[in-house]
């Protein structure tokens, strides 16, 4: 019978090239937010005056997630899966949280109470009548064509309702955090939590 060793601290394996590209684009993510507050801090400079502490704490606190991501970055190339898997761990727990505040958001505000609900709820019919029509003129492509085109526009004018941004946020994060359970998958077992 072979002797089993607890796993290291620092466990040393071969990353799957999604964790480093999954990484890659929440650093770009965090590096454009980073620089984008601070175009706004330099415009914000030009009024001596001017001091806003909520701005102030955005701004560190994106620099902060920027250098933590950078360390996850370093880590991730050197093959140090704990912190990726922490970091795995660590996002898709704020994603779960993130929706379920957005949910109880949409339950306290039924339909007809946030601004553009009535463009929401108009969208929402036609999509729906779109997509039916779209299944009977499949077999003619200059009209399915226009049906897809239609829809499409639909569908963007009802994200940018309240309820529409809410509902594609979710949809975007829920989309996450199954990207985070197939890497949390591709993770040695020694990692998994």
């Amino acid at each position: 019978m072979a002797e089993q060793r607890p796993p290291q601290s620092s466990e040393r394996a071969a990353l799957h090239p999604e964790h480093l590209s999954y990484i890659q684009q929440r650093l770009s993510l965090a590096q454009k937010r980073y620089d984008q507050l601070r175009t706004s801090a330099r415009r914000i400079d030009l009024d001596e005056n001017f001091e806003d502490k909520e701005f102030d704490r955005k701004l560190e606190e994106s620099q902060a997630e920027l250098a933590r991501l950078q360390a996850v970055m370093d880590a991730a190339l050197g093959d140090d899966t704990s912190i990726v898997a922490t970091e795995l761990q660590r996002q898709y727990e704020a994603n779960g949280i993130y929706v379920e505040q957005q949910r109880q958001y949409i339950v306290r505000h039924p339909l007809g109470t946030l601004e553009g609900d009535d463009i929401y709820a108009k969208k929402k019919v036609d999509i729906r009548r779109g997509e039916q029509i779209l299944e009977r003129v499949r077999d003619d492509p200059d009209l399915s064509e226009y049906v897809q085109e239609k829809l499409t526009e639909d569908r963007s004018v009802q994200a940018f309702t309240k309820r529409g941004s809410i509902m594609r946020d979710v949809a975007r994060v829920q989309g996450e955090q199954m990207q985070i359970e197939h890497l949390q998958q591709l993770l040695p077992e020694a990692q998994m939590k």
